[in-house]
């Protein structure tokens, strides 16, 4: 059903982006207790994580292969690697790589899974559209997560069959310039786009994967969405991804949509760049990046451990110090307030989840997706 989509990112993401190649970043570090302090009765009784955690301590070692973008940079995962030593009593070499994109990622995992390698990464990070396609793969290792996870105890963050575990939330949507456009004239929908003195100063995506959620049945419909994006392509002066909003910043573009990093803009804006972001009305969407476990990972003791760490509260501020992100229905989460704003404000924010995905598969064909690159690639 997403073949072509996976295919279509990966090729378009090969052209349009340079992948990171920074030199890797080695980050032991730990005590060497037993089992971690602050563990619940329940999950101590069972004997699960303590199990984890030997199984851990024999394994010694850690791969991650990531997209900084989406973690904020090398310093999340250097920082995740000590706290998560420190967590679980645990001195193992945790090296980090960054990656190419999520959809390359996807397509290496599910690969080296077919052909019986070893993972790159010991830890998948990825969008509910890349967890489908490593579910149809049958890659990613289903993990009984609510009967150790001291942090997983919330079943709505858990994808079906268990296999991931969503550890941050993200609103795509419009991120403008704001030193080239007022608040009070900046788009706030997507219909807004159109406008015609817009035309020219706007960056689209190369991925098509929103698109495609927003011509389901629960949204706006494919022929709907048709007639936008072929409006749209005419609007459009270049194609970028979200991890490129440097260009938004430097002035060669004034608007980018739909930017699926709205927390983007947050991060400029702490370097004194008045990026702005904008939640659609006519498209309120909130998405998720998942963590989750390669069947044929080289350290899935370890791999597990860390999971339940990224959305534990020092793994979550973590993230948020470096993205601008957390998951917003974590207890204490920083980004929720936002969105409880949004909701109060009349917004009725849409889950875009696996669980959303496999309700409009059916809608979801290959037909439009290839339809929607070739419209937005013709623009």
């Amino acid at each position: 059903m997403r073949r072509f989509r996976i295919w279509v990112l990966s090729v378009l993401a090969g052209m349009l982006a340079a992948c990171g190649g920074s030199a890797p970043v080695a980050a032991p570090a730990g005590s060497g207790a037993a089992v971690p302090s602050g563990v619940s009765g329940r999950a101590a009784a069972t004997g699960t994580l303590a199990g984890l955690v030997q199984g851990a301590r024999k394994e010694g070692r850690l791969d991650l292969v990531f997209s900084e973008d989406t973690i904020g940079g090398a310093e999340t995962a250097t920082e995740w690697a000590d706290g998560f030593n420190q967590l679980y009593g645990l001195n193992l070499t945790v090296q980090f790589t960054p990656g190419p994109s999520m959809p390359e990622m996807a397509a290496k995992v599910a690969q080296e899974y077919a052909t019986n390698r070893p993972a790159t990464t010991d830890v998948f990070l990825g969008a509910e559209t890349h967890i489908i396609s490593l579910l149809k793969a049958e890659a990613l290792q289903p993990v009984d997560w609510t009967s150790w996870a001291t942090n997983v105890t919330n079943p709505q963050i858990i994808a079906p069959g268990n296999v991931a575990v969503e550890v941050l939330s993200a609103t795509p949507g419009i991120t403008y310039n704001g030193a080239k456009i007022k608040a009070e004239e900046a788009p706030a929908s997507l219909q807004d786009l159109l406008n015609p003195r817009f035309k020219g100063h706007i960056a689209s995506t190369p991925y098509t994967g929103v698109f495609e959620d927003l011509a389901t049945p629960e949204m706006w419909g494919q022929q709907r969405t048709l007639d936008f994006l072929k409006a749209y392509s005419q609007q459009v002066s270049g194609l970028m991804r979200s991890g490129d909003i440097q260009r938004l910043a430097n002035g060669e573009f004034d608007i980018m949509a739909i930017n699926t990093d709205g927390s983007a803009a947050l991060r400029w804006q702490a370097k004194g760049v008045p990026l702005q972001h904008v939640v659609p009305s006519d498209a309120p969407f909130v998405q998720f990046r998942y963590m989750g476990v390669p069947k044929n990972s080289a350290h899935p003791n370890a791999a597990q451990l860390f999971i339940n760490y990224v959305v534990s509260r020092p793994g979550q501020d973590i993230l948020y110090k470096h993205a601008f992100s957390d998951h917003y229905l974590l207890p204490g989460s920083h980004s929720g307030a936002a969105l409880d704003r949004l909701k109060a404000s009349g917004v009725a924010l849409k889950e875009l989840n696996v669980q959303f995905v496999q309700r409009n598969a059916a809608s979801m064909s290959d037909a439009f997706a290839k339809q929607a690159a070739v419209i937005l690639a013709k623009g």
